[in-house]
């Protein structure tokens, strides 16, 4: 005998419920009031009977796709690819979605492939990994914006009316930095600004690690001597003459100025970090296998990557919605602050 498949009517009877509020359970259906009570004793139910959704029944139902683009501009090989796309990932699987990578290629009419697959009705939405400064990156906000796409910017567009974000707290990230040079004794720091046009994310780090400064009551200098150079060669020329100085017993800055840094210390025969404290706020490949290892302040990338795909969830049903989130990032101490104090 052919076995039956089992449906939600099957549960809603066995539940005492209607098939309504037993679709509503299973899909997760946002904005309805159902009892915790209810919800367990139909999920109960349809595990026991090993009930599995047909997804593409719902997806035809929902007049959606069941997927979502991803696009990036960083490198797949990079962490803030790899850590957001896990994030993404726990999320889509909960509620039964795919993920397409997206490229952002043209084809032969000049169409952006994202923007092809959602007018095919292949994407139903866009989780976008950004690049704060990218003007590349405006210009494909700009476009799903005018094209009213539901999409979620990762670390970028903060700043921006209207534009769903998620990142991580910059002035946090700025202030953490700046009290742990303090803690470990230091007191002369250089902040290193890393590019010429000021943006929200570098002027929040830099006020926070300020403040952290400024409360210890030490020393704290901008450095745009960098934010024009692009040779790693005339950075690290830049960089000699600094620590040449002797101004300075500390530097905050991203992961390549904080590794010219070190570099320039190897040269110069100065000790990091009894003479020298060098610390980045951002995540980095690499710091573990500097000399000496690279203290940094972490992005939680992964949580990050979660909770946008929760917003894109909320946009799916109501396009209207719009969150600015900003979670915590985390010390990672090595050996180029551990100074002995």
């Amino acid at each position: 005998m052919e076995k039956k498949n089992i449906t939600s009517v099957d549960i809603a009877k066995l539940a005492g419920v209607s098939q309504t509020t037993v679709s509503y359970v299973l899909n997760n259906t946002p904005g309805r009031t159902i009892s915790k009570e209810t919800k367990e004793r139909v999920l109960s139910i349809a595990k026991k009977l090993n009930y599995r959704m047909n997804v593409n029944a719902r997806n035809m139902k929902n007049g959606r796709a069941g997927i979502i683009g991803v696009l990036s501009f960083w490198g797949i090989g990079t962490f803030m690819f790899s850590q957001p796309i896990e994030g993404i990932e726990k999320v889509c699987t909960k509620n039964d979605i795919g993920i397409m990578i997206c490229t952002g290629a043209e084809d032969s009419s000049g169409t952006k492939d994202y923007m092809k697959y959602y007018l095919q009705n292949r994407i139903d939405g866009m989780i976008i990994i950004s690049r704060i400064e990218s003007e590349q990156n405006k210009k494909v906000v700009y476009e799903l914006e005018n094209n009213n796409i539901p999409f979620v910017c990762v670390s970028g567009d903060r700043d921006v009316d209207g534009i769903s974000c998620v990142d991580v707290d910059f002035v946090e990230s700025g202030y953490m930095a700046g009290k742990h040079l303090m803690e470990m004794g230091y007191s002369k720091v250089a902040y290193m600004y890393p590019i010429k046009n000021r943006i929200f994310a570098e002027e929040e780090r830099l006020q926070g690690c300020k403040r952290a400064v400024d409360e210890c009551g030490k020393t704290l200098d901008v450095l745009y001597d960098f934010s024009d150079v692009k040779d790693d060669e005339a950075i690290l020329k830049n960089m000699i003459k600094v620590l040449k100085s002797g101004k300075y017993d500390a530097f905050v800055g991203n992961a390549r100025r904080c590794m010219t840094v070190l570099k320039a210390a190897i040269k110069l025969n100065i000790n990091v970090p009894d003479e020298i404290g060098v610390i980045s706020y951002e995540n980095s490949d690499y710091a573990n296998y500097l000399y000496p290892e690279l203290t940094t302040i972490d992005q939680p990338l992964t949580e990050i990557g979660n909770k946008a795909a929760c917003v894109l969830m909320k946009k799916l049903e109501d396009n209207s919605v719009c969150e600015k989130i900003a979670c915590s990032p985390k010390i990672v101490v090595r050996k180029s602050t551990q100074k002995q104090v």
